[in-house]
């Protein structure tokens, strides 16, 4: 950062730096496994334990995906435009950085020595790997929700039968089905994402209150649906914040 702002501070000066066009490369080249251990350790974390090389293959899958998840508004590292980058590689000359800067720039540990990293630094990275996880897994669980109750729709009716609204079953089973796919869907649209999100907690909140009038018994079941729909508030609420940008 000192080097860019040393650049900018040079170009806005008496001396104006006028079309000049310079790379600001330090002298060594570095890959994306050296910047990615670099960032490790600046964050005190050990080194790689191991590291799976992927065929190519399956790289084109995640590079698939990861553009499917950029046409629905997310914003991957993976996407294929930045993974051809990559790929092709980043290079830059040296000697114009000396020229602007009249020195080398600063080597990227050092760089990263000179502004260390805080707690926030370390759950921001965490975070940031937990976050497409937790979201395809909401994504998948409101999905496959709804389509198993679709597609065993009587055996979803039977479980209201012996209820108080034994006579509504069907229509509360489709209102849910609809309500499931709904939230997927949304989660799954970055622009709508926060909306389902607050809808999953309310219409998680209404099943917990509807189910507790209608078959309380759940509550004592031994796979703990109730139980567990109520920690899913919890999930949801804690990946909320999770949306936002900046």
């Amino acid at each position: 950062m000192d080097d860019i702002a040393e650049a900018v501070s040079l170009a806005a000066g008496p001396a104006a730096l006028i079309g000049v066009e310079a790379d600001l490369v330090e002298d060594s080249d570095q890959t994306l496994a050296d910047i990615v251990a670099a960032i490790r350790q600046w964050l005190g974390w050990p080194d790689y334990a191991f590291v799976l090389h992927l065929p190519r293959w399956m790289t084109s899958i995640l590079t698939a995906l990861a553009d499917l998840a950029g046409w629905l508004g997310w914003r991957s590292p993976l996407r294929s435009n930045a993974v051809k980058v990559l790929d092709d590689g980043i290079s830059g000359r040296a000697t114009e950085t000396r020229a602007v800067l009249g020195r080398p720039a600063s080597p990227l540990k050092e760089t990263l020595r000179s502004m260390p990293a805080t707690q926030a630094d370390r759950w921001h990275a965490r975070l940031s790997l937990a976050f497409p996880v937790i979201l395809t897994g909401l994504i998948a669980f409101w999905g496959g929700s709804g389509l198993i109750a679709l597609v065993r729709f009587q055996q979803a009716a039977a479980v209201l039968s012996d209820s108080p609204a034994s006579g509504m079953t069907g229509w509360l089973v489709a209102g849910g089905i609809a309500a499931d796919l709904a939230i997927a869907a949304g989660l799954a649209w970055r622009k709508t994402s926060a909306w389902a999100i607050k809808s999953a907690i309310g219409l998680t909140l209404a099943y917990l209150v509807l189910g507790s009038w209608l078959t309380p018994d759940l509550w004592l079941d031994p796979l703990g649906p109730f139980v567990k729909s109520a920690v899913l508030v919890l999930l949801h609420a804690m990946i909320l914040p999770l949306l936002e940008d900046r």
